[in-house]
């Protein structure tokens, strides 16, 4: 689930102390155990990382590549593609917040929505290119 108020920002000043210039992309509770927090960052030669940390708001671990906002060669979304992927998935899913927009290079799909359900579930949503919902993975959309 995201972080908002206090708590985002301590996450936020924690990981931009160790990684000096890196832009936080998003911070969300970890849900699977491993950490109470995790921030989602582009370091400044532009690879991606995912730092956790603890409920005292210390770095336990730092994912390298892949953990940062998207996989393998997927792209993020802008301008009118982003748009009417958003509008769709939202369409949809009614009081979900989109947590970013790519690309799809496995085949599966042409785009992709990682999501976070009102209910604070995370989901991949994937599009066709007529921005048709083809199938929703539950149980992800965080970018792990």
């Amino acid at each position: 689930m995201a972080l908002t108020g206090d708590t985002a920002t301590k996450v936020k000043d924690a990981v931009l102390a160790a990684s000096a210039g890196a832009t936080v992309d998003r911070t969300t509770t970890e849900d699977d155990g491993s950490a109470a927090y995790e921030a989602h960052i582009t370091k400044v030669d532009g690879t991606h990382a995912t730092v956790k940390l603890d409920t005292n708001f210390a770095i336990t671990s730092t994912e390298v590549g892949g953990g940062g906002r998207h996989h393998g060669n997927e792209t993020d979304l802008t301008g009118d593609t982003a748009t009417k992927v958003e509008a769709a998935v939202l369409a949809a899913n009614a009081g979900a917040t989109v947590e970013n927009t790519t690309t799809e290079d496995d085949g599966s799909a042409a785009y992709e929505a990682h999501i976070t359900k009102a209910d604070g579930t995370h989901a991949i949503v994937k599009l066709d290119t007529n921005f048709a919902i083809t199938a929703t993975e539950t149980g992800q959309g965080h970018g792990n």
